[in-house]
């Protein structure tokens, strides 16, 4: 089965998959599209010059072992599903193109989950990781747009909020799990402490899982990766959802309420 999640970028999208590829059935790949085009540009071999998973870096030997095996012309959701030994795909948002066309296989179950957030937690993630766009931009350019099309696209199909799913995991996802037929374990919010080797996804979620492995994650938002992973380990083991728009400006929420 492929569980495909459809969101809006920062949308904790990355960290559902995380979460969801702790199941015993399932392995995580994320945003698909790298899959392909690493297969396709062949940066398959170890000393090549793009490690493929995002956690282990080259030192993955499971994605090594894919990438010396893996043939172009084959289906590679099956081909992945084989080498891991897993009857369960997660990833997300496949483009249009090859990751979107090799769904359709017969072979293959797909199930479309689709994950909303407060638009002002997603607003308010864009201008943190684009600081060059204005708030204008990141309501009418990026949040819009998205939800638009988010919204013709979960007519009728399973929806899930993202604060949901973090600020009450242990009922929250059972449901989701029992409905996509995971075995997920009781600790599957502490994504971090489980063998995952996602290809694609946010850096953010992804670190945390990397700081857990001993890993030194670099760039300019490394030391709130560092602060985020000591809070949720330090405490109950649960994250929540960062309401960074309580810093707004007056004029800005009215924006907001005026354009979403």
């Amino acid at each position: 089965m492929a569980i495909v999640i459809n969101s809006l970028s920062f949308t904790g999208t990355t960290w559902l998959n995380l979460v969801l590829g702790t199941a015993s059935n399932a392995a995580v790949i994320g945003p698909p599209d790298r899959l392909f085009r690493l297969v396709q540009s062949a940066h398959g071999s170890t000393d090549g010059d793009e490690p493929w998973c995002r956690v282990c870096g080259r030192a993955c030997e499971r994605w090594a072992q894919f990438a010396s095996n893996v043939d172009p012309n084959e289906n590679l959701y099956l081909q992945v599903a084989r080498r891991f030994k897993c009857s369960h795909l997660v990833m997300n948002n496949p483009s249009p193109g090859p990751s979107l066309e090799q769904l359709d296989a017969p072979e293959i179950d797909r199930r479309d989950v689709f994950v909303v957030r407060d638009g002002r937690g997603s607003v308010a993630s864009f201008i943190k990781y684009h600081p060059d766009a204005t708030f204008d931009e990141a309501c009418e350019g990026f949040l819009v747009p998205g939800a638009e099309s988010l919204l013709q696209r979960s007519q009728g199909r399973d929806l899930y909020r993202f604060e949901d799913l973090l600020n009450r995991p242990k009922t929250t996802l059972p449901e989701i799990a029992e409905r996509l037929g995971l075995v997920l374990p009781d600790d599957a919010h502490e994504y971090w402490k489980h063998d995952l080797h996602p290809i694609a996804g946010n850096a953010g979620a992804i670190a945390m899982r990397r700081i857990h492995c001993g890993q030194t994650p670099t760039g300019k938002h490394a030391d709130d990766w560092f602060a985020r992973y000591r809070r949720i380990t330090e405490g109950s083991g649960s994250e929540h959802p960062e309401e960074p728009w309580h810093d707004w400006s007056d004029k800005q929420a009215q924006k907001f309420e005026r354009i979403a």
